[in-house]
């Protein structure tokens, strides 16, 4: 079986305990998509807010477990989608709720499905 772990050892990493981070009020979730729910939820546990890097979960019913978790425990669940905060979509956001703008519209452009799985974009 291969060590997930094994990039993150070479440069010192540790596997951590998220309820012995006594001092620390937040957890950012920097691991494998399968691994933030279950991290996340120790975290709740442990009465820490949670940053979790997207996406958020691999499954809809995931991400709902986490929502969840967070309410129960009053802490905050935030998910690292960055480009909602730069300043030309605070403007954008600014000028739809004030009626200034009616609608707005976004478009991506993403690489082919197989060039992306390639890791070739």
């Amino acid at each position: 079986m291969q060590d997930r772990f094994l990039p993150a050892r070479k440069f010192g990493g540790k596997r951590f305990v998220v309820s012995h981070l006594s001092q620390n009020d937040v957890v950012d979730i920097c691991l494998p998509t399968d691994l933030h729910r279950a991290t996340a939820l120790q975290a709740f546990a442990a009465g820490k807010h949670v940053f979790c890097e997207k996406p958020i979960a691999l499954s809809t019913e995931d991400a709902m477990v986490m929502t969840e978790a967070a309410l129960l425990a009053d802490r905050q669940l935030m998910v690292g989608h960055c480009i909602r905060f730069w300043p030309e979509y605070v403007e954008l956001k600014r000028m739809v709720d004030s009626g200034e703008q009616a609608t707005a519209s976004l478009s991506c452009v993403l690489a082919e499905i197989e060039s992306a799985r390639s890791g070739e974009y």
